[in-house]
């Protein structure tokens, strides 16, 4: 994981939490198909800049991309209005694609906004 934090490393670190419990019971195993497991240092720090970025600034629908020519990882990023259960809450949903190596990986979380001004994942 990387050194540098920011908001959304925050909020990517959170997402690892979540999973952490189910992959334990899996031996891992996850991550043998994860883009996640090639990231470097600094693939991270473009993802967590590009998630501050969609969540802070981003207006629903817009794609944000970010992308690492030294390691060929690369990812797109989304932001769309919360489900009605979070709608009020100040949360976002975050469609998120990545690739790195011969993996890729879809998902969509919600990342509500913390008193602090940062975000975390819903649960």
């Amino acid at each position: 994981m990387p050194s540098h934090t920011t908001l959304s490393t925050t909020a990517l670190f959170s997402l690892v939490l979540l999973v952490l419990p189910l992959a334990q019971g899996a031996n891992f195993r996850w991550l043998d198909s994860s883009p996640a497991r090639h990231f470097s240092d600094r693939d991270w720090q473009l993802l967590g800049d590009s998630v501050d970025l969609a969540l802070n600034t981003g207006r629903d629908g817009q794609r944000f991309e970010w992308s690492n020519p030294d390691t060929g990882s690369s990812g797109t990023l989304e932001p769309a209005p919360a489900t009605r259960r979070y709608a009020s809450s100040g949360c976002r949903r975050l469609k998120m694609e990545n690739h790195a190596g011969n993996e890729s990986s879809r998902s969509v979380h919600t990342f509500c906004r913390q008193e602090d001004g940062s975000w975390k994942i819903a649960r």
